[in-house]
C-alpha cells in the first residue's frame, strides 16, 4: 500500500472516529429517506398471496401482516424494492422467474417461491 493511501484511509478513520465522538465538524452526513408504501398493494401488483409473497421477501408471514396493518414497517432497503414492485410489477416479476423457479400448477402461474 502506498503511503499516499494510507495517509487518506488514516484521515478518514479519524475523521469517523471523530463523528462517533460527536464532533460533526468535518463529516457530512447523507441520509435518505425511502417513503413508505402500501406494502398490500405492492403484493397485490404480483397477484400474490400473503404466504407466497412473504416467501418470496425471505420474511415471515407475520411480519409481512403486521407491515400491511401498519403496525410495523419495513427497514428502509425493503421499502425500496415495494417501491420498485409497485411501479415496475412486471420488470419485478420478470426478474424473479429468472431467479426462482415457479412451483407446480396447484400454485398461480404469478407465484414465485424461494429455494434456499
Amino acid at each position: 500500500m502506498s503511503k499516499k493511501v494510507f495517509e487518506g484511509l488514516k484521515e478518514s478513520m479519524l475523521e469517523a472516529i471523530a463523528f462517533a465522538e460527536g464532533d460533526k465538524g468535518k463529516v457530512k452526513v447523507h441520509q435518505i429517506e425511502v417513503p413508505m408504501v402500501n406494502v398490500k398493494v405492492a403484493r397485490q401488483n404480483l397477484n400474490m398471496s400473503q404466504d407466497e409473497f412473504a416467501t418470496v421477501l425471505c420474511i415471515p408471514v407475520s411480519t409481512l401482516r403486521k407491515w400491511e396493518q401498519g403496525q410495523r414497517r419495513p427497514d428502509a432497503a425493503t421499502r425500496l424494492l415495494l417501491q420498485v414492485i409497485v411501479h415496475e410489477p412486471k420488470a419485478v416479476e420478470k426478474t424473479l422467474t429468472t431467479l426462482v423457479p415457479i412451483v407446480s400448477s396447484t400454485v398461480r402461474k404469478s407465484s414465485l417461491i424461494h429455494r434456499r
